[in-house]
């Protein structure tokens, strides 16, 4: 029902962050549409973290695009918490080259500064203290990732403040938490996301030439 309303403005009206986002789309040659429902998208999409959850969510402004293999989609996802709603501006990346294990890297939680404090041997990246630092990451299959997430893509993370990348199988979101991202600050979040996609398949291209 928390949507009854969004969905009455959104066939009549057009609010003033779908009229930037649209012309955004235009400027930039994607395609663009109103919103769609999340129970709509593929299960790969619905199992990401941020999507967990049986309040009410959606998303909104969706720019979408082939850029080379990439199949890219830019959205604001909008979901009901307990203190009202909230936002989400999401870059998501489909690349059929790409097959990630599941994982989810985040800004560090207090937990995990408690648990830092009574075990030492938490770092996943040993060689990467300022990842270390301000992300924690998580995963069913760790010793997977040690193979799949290069240096560059962790340090790239490492240079961005309160990022968070979800990735599994052909599939990669970038987002801050609760953050809209100003319109004209999205094309170079959507460059970055590209950079990290791209930097995951440096090392099998040194490979290659070798």
């Amino acid at each position: 029902m928390n949507f009854v309303l969004d969905d009455i403005i959104d066939r009549f009206w057009k609010d003033g962050r779908i009229k930037d986002l649209e012309e955004l789309s235009s400027q930039n040659a994607f395609d663009f549409s109103m919103s769609d429902r999340l129970d709509l998208q593929t299960y790969k999409i619905k199992n990401f973290h941020l999507f967990r959850g049986r309040k009410a969510k959606r998303i909104r402004g969706i720019l979408s695009k082939q850029i080379d293999a990439v199949e890219v989609r830019i959205y604001d996802f909008v979901y009901y918490a307990e203190s009202g709603k909230k936002k989400s501006t999401v870059i998501e990346l489909h690349d059929a080259q790409l097959d990630l294990s599941p994982f989810i890297i985040r800004p560090k939680r207090s937990i995990q500064w408690v648990k830092e404090v009574f075990n030492k041997d938490t770092s996943f990246f040993p060689d990467q203290p300022g990842f270390h630092a301000y992300y924690e990451l998580e995963s069913p299959n760790k010793p997977a990732l040690k193979n799949e997430l290069t240096a560059d893509f962790v340090e790239l993370i490492s240079s961005a403040t309160r990022l968070s990348v979800e990735g599994d199988g052909p599939y990669m979101l970038i987002y801050h938490r609760g953050k809209v991202v100003q319109t004209r600050e999205i094309m170079a979040m959507l460059d970055f996301s590209l950079d990290l996609l791209e930097s995951l398949f440096e090392a099998s291209q040194k490979e290659d030439l070798l």
